[in-house]
């Protein structure tokens, strides 16, 4: 039978503080684990995802208004990976036993096998993401590039406009012949 003291002597004196997004990438990992022991446990219970946000501060690792805020370093005395599977456990256990009190015998139970899980999982940073190094573009480079490119924009608008101003006077000269108006100069040039 899990008790408490054993949990505590499971996690290692200096347990690490995960990074906010080893505590996003563990919280979620913890939550759906907790949804298969209750599974496994006999309840109808199916983990569906949720929304995982960050907080900070002295908050508490748990669901506000249908989104699990994850703290990854409380200040209450555990702090880090610990204080994480604390707050989970207790969240679930409420969700999935609600009549069960806080500490009872199967919160001590369910509290055990997140804490084994995470400690197996996660303490050894096997949830970092290797950092993607990217490359800074030169500016002066990027500077040049827009020129060209604004250039080319350019030289197109004013293909296009003398185009258009061609067909136009060409429009202009015909209409000046067919009307025989003599106010409408048959060249292009208007005074």
């Amino acid at each position: 039978m899990a008790t408490y003291r054993k949990l505590n002597a499971a996690w290692p004196d200096n347990c690490p503080v995960p990074t906010p997004q080893e505590a996003l990438s563990g919280a979620r990992r913890l939550v759906r684990y907790g949804y298969r022991l209750a599974r496994e446990d006999g309840l109808p219970v199916n983990y569906r995802g949720g929304t995982f946000k960050l907080t900070s501060g002295n908050r508490h690792t748990w669901t506000h208004r249908g989104a699990w805020m994850v703290n990854p370093n409380r200040r209450d005395g555990f702090g880090g990976w610990r204080s994480l599977v604390h707050g989970i456990s207790h969240r679930l256990h409420h969700r999935f036993w609600p009549s069960d009190d806080g500490h009872s015998a199967r919160h001590a139970w369910f509290e055990n096998e997140l804490a084994a899980y995470a400690i197996k999982n996660f303490l050894d940073g096997q949830l970092k993401r290797p950092e993607r190094m990217k490359e800074k573009p030169d500016p002066v480079t990027t500077r040049c590039e827009r020129v060209t490119a604004a250039i080319k924009r350019w030289e197109v608008k004013k293909r296009r406009a003398e185009n258009a101003l061609r067909k136009l006077r060409k429009q202009e000269r015909y209409y000046g012949r067919r009307i025989g108006h003599p106010g409408i100069p048959a060249t292009a040039t208007a005074v």
